[in-house]
């Protein structure tokens, strides 16, 4: 029942598209795809912020079935799935404690652990951590969170004080492969203790507080080595620990909220960093957590496992809530493991003070509930445009989202939408750099250079450090023709970015134009080489081995661009071009034909291909193309040429 129950809200998800970081994590990621480099022990060095272990599965993803989406979404529903079993199973291995054997509704064991299964499962709060496939690196941690848990509480309860030596060392072994899927795992120790503080003591009725201690010391230590080593650890752009504390309270109760009613969710929330204690937020926020932490301690001799639901949800936001700052203040699948506590709370309070049958039909109603959401939540995810434009519903004064959304109808050339957006992201906030940078471009294309300029010079002005505003001016400077100051914007986003390939196969298409082919070489080289899955950078470099009459190389690189997009007509119109040059007539028509199918407003094309057929002597079709050609660019000089050199007046089928 479980296993049917978790599937049927995600049956819409196979389809969703790869989002935001798959692009980045896995796409262009040399690593996925190389099973070879998982065994260069050096990559396994660092513990922090070292995925290794979640990369390897999407390299197994890889392997099996190239970028088919299916196959990613399938992989990261069988993680949930595990999950929910083994949350099932950690509830009905809590009732087998000693706190917890001889308590009045130890009866109700199966429902309660079955019911915080289900609503683990369908709780549309975990959509993030299922439907996004990079998030597989939160529900691949949590899958060995929850077995170290569970491994312990059964360990506990077959030799009383003392581990057994084959299992600790596997509990070791999730702890570390934890690591190496995301760093919540850091607060396991912490949960075991808070297991041994609840539900165990020894013959005497006493805790182990010898053991307990042990941990402590061995965690205070441990963690004194470490940041010793690395340093208090702080992701760039994040606030001070301080203000990301004093923020991270109001983030809890938000959380809180979105735990029980799910609803008005979405992808990135307006949340303002904190920086006064007094700050009214913060203290109505302060006080609220320190009642629901009160409520915890009351229930400690009363009902355990309500002290257990709250206790574990404030362990499971130590790492990402507390003073360990994050640039971004809040994400949805941070709540993963979180909403154990709230399948565990709802279903002990309903089960334990109300009615069994009422208590069954209220809980199943809720899931019910939560099915649905889920179903509806995954729809939102099918693609970029769609998860963003919800994002902007949700929240229209963010900032952020409607720049997003903005971006992402750029990358459809939708640019009256794109400009839109962007413009409603500016008057949000006159000092986010982003949408001025990409509204330059907008402006570029329209030839409206004065204004892309200026954008262009603002957004730089207000975040000089970030390659891609280098980018983006430098592809402005290209379209007005000013190729110097555009390859030195190149060159500084080079600087900023080491990695940024975009930027490397722009210098090397202006290279190409002032014919220093040697150079155009080494940077379309270097494109390819940091991501090989853009077809107009195989296309860049095909361009410069037909500069350097290199034509079996060029036609390769060009074919290769149009196997990674099969209706990439400026592939399809260069093989057309090459075939020309080699003076294959017919073949280089088929493909001018091919390119005109994917885009009818190429205009290179038309004029190719009707020089082609005035090669063949037929004139009619000649006339059309070169007719055709200068009705989308009315300036374009070889049209024109050859339309006063051939065609004085309308052609018969014979050329005149």
């Amino acid at each position: 029942m479980l296993i049917l129950i978790t599937i049927i809200p995600y049956l819409n998800s196979f389809t969703c598209s790869f989002q935001l970081d798959d692009y980045h994590i896995i796409q262009i990621n040399k690593q996925i795809g190389n099973i070879e480099k998982f065994f260069d022990f050096s990559i396994w060095s660092s513990i922090f912020y070292n995925r290794q272990l979640s990369n390897l599965t999407f390299t197994i993803n890889y392997l099996i079935d190239g970028f088919n989406i299916f196959g990613y979404h399938a992989f990261n529903l069988l993680i949930h799935l595990l999950n929910v079993l083994l949350v099932f199973n950690l509830v009905n291995n809590l009732f087998e404690t000693p706190s917890l054997k001889n308590i009045e509704f130890y009866k109700d064991k199966k429902f309660i652990a079955f019911f915080t299964a289900v609503i683990f499962a369908v709780h549309p709060i975990q959509v993030q951590a299922v439907t996004y496939i990079t998030q597989r690196m939160v529900s691949l941690s949590i899958f060995f969170y929850l077995s170290g848990m569970l491994i312990y509480i059964k360990t506990r309860l077959q030799s009383g004080q003392k581990l057994n030596a084959v299992k600790y060392l596997l509990l070791f072994i999730c702890f570390v492969f934890g690591i190496y899927s995301k760093e919540i795992i850091f607060s396991l120790p912490i949960a075991i203790i808070f297991i041994e503080l609840l539900f165990f003591k020894n013959s005497e009725g006493k805790l182990n507080l010898k053991f307990i201690l042990s941990i402590v010391a061995f965690l205070i230590c441990a963690s004194a080595i470490i940041m010793i080593k690395n340093g208090f650890p702080q992701q760039a752009e994040a606030p001070t620990p301080y203000h990301y504390f004093l923020t991270q309270l109001t983030v809890l109760v938000i959380y809180i909220r979105l735990l029980f009613i799910p609803l008005n969710q979405h992808l990135y929330y307006l949340v303002a960093v904190k920086n006064n204690l007094f700050d009214a937020a913060v203290l109505s926020s302060t006080i609220f957590i320190i009642i629901i932490i009160a409520i915890g301690i009351y229930f400690y001799k009363k009902n355990k496992l309500i002290s257990f639901a709250i206790g574990m949800f404030f362990i499971s936001q130590i790492i990402e809530s507390s003073i360990f700052p994050f640039k971004y203040l809040l994400f949805e699948y941070r709540l993963y493991l979180s909403t154990i506590s709230v399948g565990l709370l709802i279903s002990t309070v309903l089960l334990t003070y109300f009615k069994k049958k009422y208590a069954i039909t209220a809980l199943s109603v809720i899931a019910f509930i939560y099915c649905i959401l889920t179903f509806n939540q995954n729809s939102i995810w099918q693609n970029p445009i769609k998860l963003w434009t919800n994002n902007v519903e949700k929240s229209p004064k963010n900032p952020v989202a409607n720049n997003n959304l903005g971006s992402e109808y750029m990358m459809v050339n939708d640019f009256e939408n794109a400009f839109k957006f962007f413009n409603k992201a500016i008057e949000l906030d006159s000092n986010y750099a982003d949408p001025y940078s990409q509204r330059a471009v907008i402006f570029s294309n329209n030839k409206n250079y004065s204004a892309a300029i200026k954008d262009a010079f603002k957004a730089i002005k207000l975040n000089p450090k970030i390659a891609l505003l280098y980018n983006n001016r430098g592809y402005i400077y290209q379209s007005w023709g000013n190729y110097d100051s555009a390859i030195a914007d190149f060159k500084k986003a080079i600087e900023l970015e080491p990695t940024y390939h975009n930027a490397m196969k722009n210098i090397s298409v202006l290279l190409i134009d002032k014919n220093k082919l040697k150079e155009a070489m080494f940077f379309a080289n270097k494109s390819i080489e940091l991501d090989s899955t853009k077809e107009d950078y195989w296309n860049n470099r095909g361009n410069v081995f037909f500069a350097l009459n290199d034509f079996g190389n060029a036609e390769k690189d060009y074919q290769k661009s149009v196997a990674i997009k099969y209706n990439y007509a400026r592939g399809l119109h260069n093989i057309g071009v090459l075939k020309l040059k080699q003076n294959q007539i017919d073949d280089a028509i088929n493909y001018f034909n091919l390119a005109l199918q994917q885009n009818d407003k190429f205009v290179d094309s038309y004029f190719y291909r009707g020089y082609s057929f005035l090669l063949k002597n037929i004139a009619q079709l000649a006339f059309q193309d070169l007719r055709q050609c200068l009705l989308l660019a009315p300036n374009h000089e070889g049209a024109r040429q050859l339309m006063n050199q051939y065609f004085s007046s309308p052609p018969n089928n014979n050329l005149r």
